[in-house]
């Protein structure tokens, strides 16, 4: 299911490997896949790190076959099998991979006690929709100009997602669906740069104090 930012709601069959049309002047445009997730610890709660992904389907199809001739079930969501995953990732021209630091949990708490101490209602939704839009704000250049260079713009692309990250891409106007092939990589992001590492190719960035910046925290 694919859920548009004006909220309609559409079924679809969710094939993988079957983006590719051709644009108005017939040249073949290759559509792109995304992915979000995020990762934390109970420290600083569950959305410490923001991973975003946006690739090519021929590189989820290499993936795929290069996991599954070494039997490696890349669905299967514990510490061995996602470093073994982690192992064979690596990103290069056909992929844009982001993994921010977000510390969400932390951030809104700030913001809300704010409120509070300056004798104001608290309103959780209003601000996690401000964070969210803090968030992408900051992300929404290299993520443009990537869909640029193939051809794509925001309405070609649709982010997988889980209930985790579903809110985000409805605050900042990105389509969504049912997680598959590309979230798992997502996933594999974030869990690996929660323990300190990441594969090949990921860009890291530390967004807490510029949120915290424009969200006047500082």
């Amino acid at each position: 299911m694919i859920a548009a930012c004006c909220k309609c709601m559409t079924c679809i069959s969710h094939k993988l490997f079957s983006y590719s049309e051709p644009d108005n002047k017939g040249h073949i445009m290759t559509k792109l896949l995304g992915a979000m997730d995020v990762s934390g610890n109970p420290h600083v709660g569950n959305h410490l790190f923001l991973a975003v992904v946006i690739c090519t389907p021929e590189y989820l199809t290499s993936l795929h076959k290069r996991l599954k001739s070494k039997q490696i079930n890349l669905g299967l969501k514990n510490s061995s099998n996602r470093s073994l995953i982690a192992s064979e990732l690596q990103f290069g021209d056909g992929c844009l991979v982001l993994c921010c630091k977000i510390n969400r949990d932390v951030i809104i708490d700030k913001f809300l006690q704010r409120k509070i101490k300056h004798g104001k209602q608290p309103d959780h939704r209003m601000a996690l929709r401000s964070f969210n839009r803090q968030v992408y704000d900051l992300l929404q250049d290299r993520i443009m100009t990537f869909l640029a260079q193939h051809n794509c713009d925001r309405d070609d692309v649709v982010f997988e997602c889980d209930s985790d990250c579903r809110g985000f891409a409805k605050d900042v106007g990105l389509r969504y669906g049912d997680g598959g092939t590309a979230h798992h990589v997502s996933d594999i992001v974030a869990w690996s740069n929660n323990r300190g590492s990441e594969p090949p190719g990921v860009a890291r960035q530390d967004l807490g104090g510029k949120i915290m910046q424009n969200m006047q925290l500082r």
